[in-house]
């Protein structure tokens, strides 16, 4: 409908201007008869509708009407005995008629060209129209400086309203039905992507849903306009229903292995700790554990993405398989720490498979797109079983409160 009453006020102004054209032509040549002797026009009045027509006519109607014009100025050239004002008379008429189907050619064509790029318009917003439909994708535009927003219907129907059921909308329908505990971390990333820092917003949040459930959704968006000053004007994103994504999410970290590194996760890790701690106290034999620890994961994920930080992880964790997987048993801790039980091995060469591991992923380190490495430190921490000590999450404790120190 937009863009139907812009083409429309775009004719309008075309016609206009060349009404204006047309008409500061009839002056002119009025102005000219005028000037010139009695009995010496260059122009017959039967000229001053073809002129004008040449506004808002295709060519060839105006041809033609040009051509009529022609054809009768020279059949009454033929009545009067030919002079030299006569000749003049009819050469202008002839520069008038080309004149005047030019005119008309180029306003068609100005014209033709505005209207296929609306339909070319018209047809890429309907595309993608199609795509957010079948995608089920919910949208918004955002007015920053003034907190008017606008959202389609799939960003209502996503949490279970119409539009008119959360009028009026403004950037408060966001901030009533986003969950407190993750406005925040929202925010937070928001004034990421205001200050430049990073180009895109992502965050995931709950939403409360029309039944009283929450939702998951994930919320993209980015900065289209800013003010002279550099402040975020407007802002456009999505939204997308991520609530089964990460139920299935959920559930695959309650199984047994750890679905980002392979290993054993938490729950094998205290199941195999108590084992080992049991079988230990029978043989008298020693028992290590090792915790290797990206320090600082979090900086790594603000700074180049959980991507990034994920590579990592992975790395760190092929690392720890490569280097004791024959001595123990090795495990996703936390979220993000490897942790080795090692029963048997003297801590002298725990400490330097240790340093041979950390060695191992600080030469690989984790190179994203363009080249660019991701800085980052590990650090370990080894706990011994003591005399007595039965209790497996004080032995992990102990080890990475040893990783964070070192």
């Amino acid at each position: 409908m937009k863009i139907e009453q812009s083409g429309k006020d775009a004719d309008a102004r075309t016609n206009t201007r060349w009404w204006i054209v047309a008409g500061a032509a009839v002056v002119a040549f009025f102005v000219l008869d005028l000037l010139l002797p009695p009995g010496a026009g260059l122009m017959p009045h039967y000229w001053i509708p073809i002129i004008l027509a040449a506004a808002f006519l295709a060519p060839l109607p105006v041809a033609i009407l040009a051509a009529l014009a022609l054809i009768l100025d020279i059949a009454i050239g033929f009545r009067f005995p030919h002079d030299a004002a006569q000749t003049l008379r009819l050469a202008v008429d002839l520069l008038i008629a080309i004149a005047a189907v030019l005119v008309a050619a180029r306003r068609s064509a100005h014209v033709n060209a505005r209207r296929a790029r609306e339909q070319a318009l018209r047809d890429e917003r309907q595309h993608l129209a199609d795509v957010i439909q079948g995608m089920n994708i919910g949208t918004w535009d955002w007015n920053v400086q003034t907190g008017e927003t606008v959202f389609n219907e799939l960003w209502a129907r996503m949490i279970g309203y119409n539009l008119s059921d959360l009028a009026p909308i403004s950037i408060e329908t966001w901030l009533n039905l986003v969950h407190p505990d993750d406005l925040l971390r929202s925010n937070e990333e928001l004034q990421r992507c205001f200050s430049g820092e990073k180009p895109l917003y992502e965050c995931e949040v709950r939403m409360k849903h029309r039944d009283g459930r929450w939702i998951w959704v994930l919320d993209r968006g980015r900065v289209v306009t800013r003010t002279e000053d550099g402040k975020p004007l407007r802002m456009l994103g999505t939204h997308r229903d991520i609530t089964d994504v990460v139920h299935a999410r959920e559930e695959s970290g309650r199984g047994p292995t750890d679905p980002l590194t392979g290993l054993g996760n938490d729950a094998e890790l205290a199941e195999r700790l108590g084992e080992d701690i049991a079988d230990v106290r029978r043989s008298g034999a020693d028992l290590s554990l090792l915790v290797v620890m990206v320090r600082d994961l979090e900086k790594v994920n603000e700074a180049h993405g959980r991507a990034a930080g994920d590579m990592l992880l992975q790395s760190l964790a092929r690392a720890c398989r490569r280097y004791f997987a024959k001595q123990g048993s090795v495990f996703r801790a936390g979220g993000k720490s490897i942790a080795i039980v090692l029963p048997g091995l003297p801590s002298v060469a725990v400490r330097q498979k240790a340093s041979e591991t950390i060695r191992d992923v600080e030469n690989v380190g984790v190179t994203l797109d363009g080249g660019v490495r991701v800085p980052f430190t590990l650090g370990y921490g080894i706990a011994q079983l003591e005399r007595g000590e039965d209790d497996a999450a004080s032995l992990l404790r102990r080890a990475m409160q040893s990783a964070e120190r070192s």
